[in-house]
């Protein structure tokens, strides 16, 4: 959903640092989140 607000914000207004930034944030979080679902470890309580 994010993506798709700054999509939309960039198209309207076009790139401005803080923008990029979130978006730069958002892609980083994105591969985080699926590396940790796709890693094979066991988990321990």
């Amino acid at each position: 959903m994010m993506f798709v607000s700054m999509g939309i914000r960039i198209n309207a207004y076009g790139v401005t640092e803080p923008r990029y930034y979130v978006i730069v944030a958002g892609i980083w979080i994105l591969f985080v989140f699926i590396y940790w679902n796709i890693r094979k470890e066991p988990k321990t309580l």
